[in-house]
């Protein structure tokens, strides 16, 4: 355990980690570009909660997917450049 905290505060952290992930869903499907913060917050609780619970299948897709909203994020980026 990285800080040892008690299962029922990760519960809490993995509720507030989907509450972000399907705000960021449902703004992306505004397409609102706040969208995938919102979901790298998300990714990023679930990604501490898998450290902490010492579950390498949890940290290392929570990686992967943390990689892959920071990638959304900047396509949408770049195409807005390309708008203006």
């Amino acid at each position: 355990m990285l800080v040892g905290l008690d299962a029922g505060i990760l519960d809490v952290l993995g509720h507030i980690g989907y509450l972000c992930l399907s705000i960021g869903m449902f703004l992306l499907a505004k397409q609102s570009i706040w969208g995938w913060p919102c979901r790298g917050v998300g990714e990023s609780i679930w990604l501490f909660i898998g450290i902490e619970m010492q579950m390498s299948s949890m940290w290392v897709w929570g990686i992967i997917f943390l990689m892959m909203e920071c990638y959304g994020y900047r396509s949408w980026k770049m195409a807005e450049k390309k708008l203006l």
